[in-house]
């Protein structure tokens, strides 16, 4: 049921499917109960579609990979046997490529989240960095994709960093190619 204000009157909406080809629609005013109702039929073919894919009633994402709109949480993973870069450092530049490049949602609490997003950066030679991302799903806690590790060099196109080089490259050659309906 919709409630419209139209001038001074409170018009009501009901909407029934009766079939696919076909939507009924009764409008009436609040103020006559029902008496005055006005029955619409429309066939779907000339109404635009409005879809709310692999979404469920919680408004968690039910689809096993990225969607437009999916909600990520972002985490650093610690390397065994290597030396990492600051995690917080490496995250926010990993927001920073999801929140520019994308229309999925960075939330704070996996509470809020459909996929789990773990970074992991490390240093190598100089100011080159390696860097991988591993993405699971909420509740299946399955792994649903993950990259190989990629080499960033420090360049003035990334700033001189190696890890924002690394992350860039992690965006464009792997998530942004195997999730492109995420892309802007």
């Amino acid at each position: 049921m919709n409630k419209r204000k139209i001038n001074t009157q409170i018009i009501i909406s009901t909407f029934l499917v009766v079939s696919t080809a076909l939507i009924t629609i009764d409008t009436y005013a609040e103020s006559t109960l029902n008496t005055e109702a006005k029955k619409f039929v429309i066939m779907t073919k000339q109404i635009m579609p409005l879809t709310i894919l692999n979404i469920d009633i919680n408004n968690q994402q039910t689809s096993q990979g990225l969607a437009s709109g999916s909600k990520l949480f972002l985490t650093f993973s610690s390397t065994k046997g290597e030396k990492d870069v600051d995690g917080n450092d490496a995250i926010q530049m990993l927001k920073s490529y999801f929140v520019g490049k994308t229309n999925c949602v960075i939330v704070n609490s996996l509470e809020e989240a459909d996929f789990v997003v773990e970074l992991s950066v490390v240093k190598k030679a100089m100011a080159n960095r390696n860097a991988m991302v591993v993405i699971k799903h909420i509740d299946s806690n399955q792994e649903i994709f993950k990259t190989k590790w990629v080499k960033g060099a420090s360049t003035a196109f990334y700033g001189y960093s190696g890890a924002r080089a690394a992350i860039g490259k992690l965006m464009k050659k792997y998530i942004l190619k195997r999730y492109p309906e995420i892309k802007i």
